[in-house]
């Protein structure tokens, strides 16, 4: 880790272990980041609710990224390298399957004005 470098460039770069980034930056954190989008949508007005799932979002990516950098760094048993690595595919593949899924319910219902 370079002590020069912020969190989040750190986090991008991979520069953390596998196991922490997965673990608590990937799977607390992210639970972490979509409690505190939950609470904003409850105590703030509508319009603000689509804005508080931004923050997760580029979280949740931001780690996807950090887990696949600390994966190529990873010196241990390769299988945990290549299970993150195949994990990471899924949860891109899966994001880009329900934002195709949410435009076309999105583009299918008409909205009144």
């Amino acid at each position: 880790m370079d002590n020069n470098k912020g969190f989040y460039q750190n986090l991008w770069e991979g520069n953390y272990s596998l196991g922490r980034t997965y673990w608590l930056y990937g799977v607390i954190g992210n639970m972490l980041a979509y409690m505190f989008a939950w609470v904003v949508m409850i105590f703030l007005p509508s319009p603000v609710e689509p804005f508080a799932l931004i923050l997760p979002l580029i979280y949740g990516f931001m780690v996807l990224i950090g887990v696949w950098n600390a994966a190529s760094k990873y010196e241990g048993f390769f299988l945990w390298a290549w299970l993150a690595r195949i994990i990471v595919a899924c949860n891109i593949v899966t994001a880009v399957y329900k934002f195709a899924v949410l435009n076309s319910l999105m583009t299918s219902f008409e909205f009144l004005p």
